[in-house]
């Protein structure tokens, strides 16, 4: 029986039981024509139906993939206790880059339309080169990953040139003073020391409260930075020794990586963003769109800005389930279109949904 068998007897088996708990590859095309490949764990308690947390893992630098990292950190198996799926996705060759930050964008969306997930409960974690890119993405995504945690990384000094998250993410950071290949201290260039990256973190985002230290029962150090209106955190945690290795309680570390970012990501949900609902002013920032009511097979969105921004746009059906995600990328100023395939939805009512990072319209919509 090849692996293909095995597994669709696994999830066969499982759905009689009422539950499935496989780990299996998947494809998927990003909107440049790449194939790309991620590693999936779902827990034994995931239906299919009722919405469940997400971790999206990042696995470190060289020609590693998904699965690799999920032997290393034994993540899953702290999943299967809290509920949790967990997605590895594998980097282009050699490793990470600007070349995936796509694919880590639309890994998002692919995700929650194919999979039963807590929109509000989508977090991005990362080792060595995986936790450089997490902190990178933190950069890119914080509109839907709600909470970052790098382990064993920092950020390279030149990504802060470009990091404007359109939200406070919340970030936690696990870190060896004795780290040989990514220096505690940074590298006096390329990299951000680790103490200077969080306390650039937090000014960015406005954690002026802080850093708040404790010190754990085996001297761990934890600093934390906050904002007074609660709309995220930044915290480091320090050992001083483990070297660049993942941190376990059976490692020089004394301290498991996998409670840390799991008990962080539990009280970080998604914060909601403050759109604005009526129509701007069309001397400031304008998106206006034109969304018919009815159609059968195709339909077109027409929309226009005043500004470049990322635009998405989502089709929900009549219960709030994300039925379609035609688009969600970078659009300059200007007028734009996008025809909508509905052709293998079914009749009935659905929700078209058009957001910026700070506007939203929603239309109903009639097939």
């Amino acid at each position: 029986m090849n692996l293909r068998k095995v597994i669709i007897a696994i999830c066969f088996f499982g759905i009689l039981a009422g539950v499935y708990a496989v780990d299996y590859y998947e494809n998927v095309y990003t909107s440049d024509g790449k194939q790309r490949t991620f590693f999936l764990h779902t827990p034994p308690g995931y239906d299919g139906v009722t919405p469940l947390p997400l971790v999206i893992c990042l696995h470190y630098g060289g020609f590693q993939q998904g699965e690799n990292m999920a032997m290393l950190t034994g993540m899953s198996g702290k999943a299967d206790q809290v509920d949790y799926i967990v997605a590895y996705p594998d980097a282009l060759s050699p490793g990470w880059s600007n070349h995936d930050v796509l694919f880590l964008d639309e890994l998002v969306d692919t995700l929650k339309a194919r999979y039963a997930v807590d929109e509000k409960m989508i977090f991005m974690t990362g080792y060595s080169a995986g936790a450089v890119m997490s902190h990178w993405m933190a950069c890119k995504l914080a509109d839907e990953v709600a909470a970052f945690g790098p382990v064993a990384g920092t950020m390279l000094s030149y990504d802060w040139t470009g990091c404007y998250p359109t939200q406070p993410p919340s970030i936690v950071s696990i870190n060896a003073r004795d780290d040989p290949a990514l220096p505690y201290e940074g590298d006096g260039g390329y990299y951000t020391g680790v103490e200077e990256a969080m306390s650039n973190w937090a000014e960015r985002l406005e954690c002026d409260e802080g850093p708040d230290s404790f010190t754990n029962e085996t001297g761990a150090l934890r600093q934390t930075w906050s904002r007074s209106d609660g709309k995220c955190d930044i915290v480091l945690w320090t050992t001083e020794a483990g070297g660049h290795g993942w941190p376990t309680e059976f490692s020089a570390h004394q301290l498991s990586a996998n409670d840390v970012l799991f008990d962080f990501f539990a009280a970080h949900p998604l914060q909601e963003p403050v759109f604005v609902e009526e129509e701007p002013s069309r001397a400031d920032y304008v998106i206006d769109a034109d969304i018919p009511q009815f159609f059968t097979r195709t339909t077109t969105v027409r929309f226009r800005i005043s500004k470049t921004e990322k635009v998405g746009i989502e089709l929900f059906d009549a219960l709030g389930r994300r039925a379609m995600v035609p688009v969600r990328k970078e659009f300059a100023a200007g007028e734009h279109s996008i025809i909508l395939d509905g052709g293998s939805l079914k009749s009935g009512v659905y929700f078209c949904r058009i957001k910026t990072p700070s506007y939203v319209k929603t239309e109903k919509l009639i097939k």
